[in-house]
């Protein structure tokens, strides 16, 4: 596979602007970000602004960036779907597609827009916020940045070679590896365990040190996960690494409760949803993580005005 010299990226959130930034200088123009409409207009002019800089931001059309060499796809899971027809217009042949989405089967959604041999599995580790309308990135630590790599059926070694030559040329945390499936599961558990006990308790994540409830609560979550796993035939870690408080302060919140407080559609069903299913499948039980699936949706339909029953 020839250099990588442009680069597609669908979705300028906390995830976009993280490649946004690292790729900016390595690729100047040849760094677009897709939209259309009035979200091109807005994010030509407005730009993004990171850790306190503005970028400017080349904004193309799906039609316009088609052929691109790499997309790169950071948008919420609840939007996934929406942008397939997005990348079926943008992608050729020869062009790989990268999911930065949290969960396990992004990857098999996407190859509903094209071939599994040109989808590259991956996963980001990031701590980030938005603030009114900059987007703050926190330090990098230890196994931060985006972890990528290839499986049975998946882009070939030297698809693998070109990715980390471009990214090797970035301003970005990143590792290419051997078993990305484990990454990716590992993070998996991760989420699951940390996201989901933060909302019934709307607590930020000093709970899971200052409380023994909570403790429990995100370990029996992660051996779920990891059991789960298991029966995929991928080995995951059986203690959790979870951040230390220097890492992860005590008042921060994660996606899934940033969500919920902003009103927002949670990702419970990539998190929670997701592992029920696959645990059926397998004949396994996650009482857990399905008792936190169904508070979390019941919260979601209160929040919804479901409840709103009046005096």
């Amino acid at each position: 596979m020839t250099a990588i010299k442009t680069v597609a990226v669908i979705g300028a959130g906390n995830i976009g602007a993280y490649v946004i930034r690292g790729f900016a200088d390595a690729l100047g123009e040849n760094l677009w970000v897709i939209a259309d409409g009035e979200r091109k207009e807005r994010l030509e002019r407005d730009g993004l602004i990171i850790n306190g800089k503005r970028y400017a931001l080349h904004v193309r059309t799906p039609e316009e960036a088609h052929g691109a060499n790499l997309v790169v796809v950071s948008v919420k899971y609840n939007g996934l779907r929406e942008i397939l027809p997005d990348v079926r217009t943008i992608a050729a042949p020869h062009t790989l597609v990268m999911s930065l989405l949290n969960g396990v089967d992004s990857e098999e959604i996407l190859s509903e827009a094209v071939p599994a041999s040109q989808i590259m599995p991956a996963m980001i580790e990031l701590f980030s916020a938005r603030q009114g309308n900059e987007i703050i990135m926190k330090p990098t630590a230890p196994d931060m940045g985006i972890h990528f790599g290839t499986v049975q059926g998946g882009p070939s070694a030297e698809a693998v070679q070109a990715v980390c030559d471009l990214f090797g040329r970035s301003e970005m945390d990143w590792t290419c590896e051997e078993d990305v499936l484990a990454a990716i599961w590992t993070k998996y558990a991760s989420n699951n365990s940390s996201n989901l006990p933060q909302v019934p308790l709307d607590a930020g994540a000093g709970a899971f040190e200052d409380s023994a409830h909570v403790i429990w609560m995100r370990q029996v979550v992660w051996e779920e996960t990891r059991l789960v796993a298991e029966a995929e035939g991928i080995h995951i870690p059986p203690a959790p690494p979870f951040a230390t408080s220097e890492e992860c302060p005590p008042q921060m919140i994660f996606s899934t409760l940033q969500d919920y407080r902003a009103g927002r559609k949670t990702e419970v069903e990539m998190f929670a949803g997701k592992l029920i299913e696959i645990a059926a499948r397998h004949g396994l039980q996650v009482p857990v993580t399905e008792t936190l699936y169904h508070i979390i949706c019941a919260l979601e339909e209160k929040s919804a005005g479901l409840f709103d029953y009046g005096e």
